[in-house]
C-alpha cells in the first residue's frame, strides 16, 4: 500500500528547496527537504531542556494511512525534552512499510545526508545531552546513527540487530522497491553499499562510541535468540553497553508506555551520564 502526504495534524510545515536552505526555528514545526527528488521530513518541538530526544518510527502498521510518520511527540512532552522526529524518506514513493534509514536509488546512500540535517537541529535545540530512540527496525537506525554522534546515549528496544537473521526480514521487498534490484549481482552490490547486515560486526571492530541501552522483551524469544544474544556475545567487553531485560508478554511487542516514559525521564536526569542510565534499570551484561 502507497501511502498519501499529509501534514494535517501538524500546525506548521516548513518546506526548503535544497539541503543547503535547511533552517531549524524553535518553535513545534515539520521541516521538508527535497533532496534528489525526495522528500525529507523532520519535525522538531524545543522545550529549553537540556535533552532532546531523536526518534526513529519501527515499520508502519496497516493503521498508518499517511505520511510522513513523525513519531515521539506524546513520548516527549510526558518526559519534558525537545523532540527531533525523523520519517524513513524511502517509504514516501514506494509501498515499503520500512527501509532502515539506508536509503534508496534516489537519495544515495541516506547515512551522510541525513545524519547532518539532524545535527543541524540537534545544534539550534542546544542542550548537552542527545537520546536516539528507535523501537524494531528503528532501533537498528537508531544504533547505526549513534556512530555520527559520539557520546550520545541511544535507547534501541527491542530492535533488529541483523538483517540477515531470524525473524526474516522484508529485505527482498526493500532491494525490489527502494534499489530496483531484480538480479544478483546488484543485490549484492546494493547490500555491500548500503547496509550494515550485522551491526555487531561493525561496532565489534571500532567500538560503541555512544552509550547503547539495549532493552530487549525477554519474553520475545527469536529476537532473543537471534538478535539480542549474538550481539551481546560480540560487545560484552564493551564498557558503553549497557542491557535490560524484562518480560512484556509473549513475542515481539511494544515497551509498554508507563515504562518508557520511566526509561526515558531516567535517562534525562541532570546526573552525570553513567548514573543516568542506572537510574533507568540498565547495566553491563554479565
Amino acid at each position: 500500500m502507497q501511502r498519501q502526504r499529509s501534514f494535517k495534524r501538524w500546525k506548521i510545515q516548513t518546506q526548503y528547496s535544497s539541503l543547503d536552505a535547511f533552517v531549524n526555528p524553535e518553535q513545534p514545526v515539520v521541516h521538508t527537504v527535497t533532496h534528489r527528488g525526495i522528500d525529507f521530513d523532520l519535525l522538531t518541538h524545543d522545550r529549553g531542556s537540556d535533552t532532546t530526544l531523536v526518534v526513529f518510527h519501527a515499520a508502519l502498521t496497516p493503521r498508518a494511512l499517511t505520511l510522513p510518520q513523525l513519531q515521539g511527540g506524546k513520548l516527549a512532552e510526558d518526559t519534558g525534552c525537545n523532540l527531533v522526529a525523523v520519517s524513513d524518506p524511502t517509504i514516501t514513493d514506494t509501498e515499503l512499510d520500512l527501509g532502515w534509514y539506508l536509503g534508496n536509488s534516489k537519495t544515495g546512500k541516506l547515512p551522510p545526508v541525513l545524519a547532518p540535517l539532524i545535527q543541524s537541529a540537534l545544534d539550534r535545540l542546544g542542550g548537552s545531552r542527545t537520546i536516539f530512540i528507535g523501537p524494531s527496525g528503528g532501533g537498528y537506525a537508531a544504533i547505526l546513527y549513534g556512530q555520527f554522534f559520539p557520546n550520545s546515549i541511544v535507547l534501541a528496544i527491542n530492535p533488529r540487530l541483523d538483517l540477515g537473521a531470524r525473524p526474516a526480514s522484508d529485505w527482498g521487498r526493500y532491494l525490489d522497491q527502494a534499489h530496483d534490484a531484480h538480479t544478483n549481482v546488484k543485490r549484492i552490490r546494493i547490500r555491500r553499499e548500503y547496509a550494515v547486515v550485522r551491526l555487531r560486526e561493525k561496532y565489534a571492530e571500532m567500538g560503541l562510541p555512544f552509550d547503547l541501552c539495549l532493552y530487549q522483551n525477554s519474553r520475545d524469544r527469536t529476537y532473543v535468540r537471534h538478535q539480542t544474544r549474538p550481539f551481546v556475545a560480540a560487545l560484552k567487553n564493551d564498557n558503553r553497553l549497557f542491557l535490560r531485560m524484562d518480560e512484556d508478554g509473549n513475542g515481539h511487542r511494544p515497551i509498554p508506555g508507563g515504562k518508557l516514559r520511566e526509561i526515558v525521564s531516567s535517562l534525562s536526569l541532570d546526573i552525570p551520564q553513567s548514573l543516568a542510565i542506572q537510574k533507568a534499570g540498565f547495566s553491563r551484561p554479565s
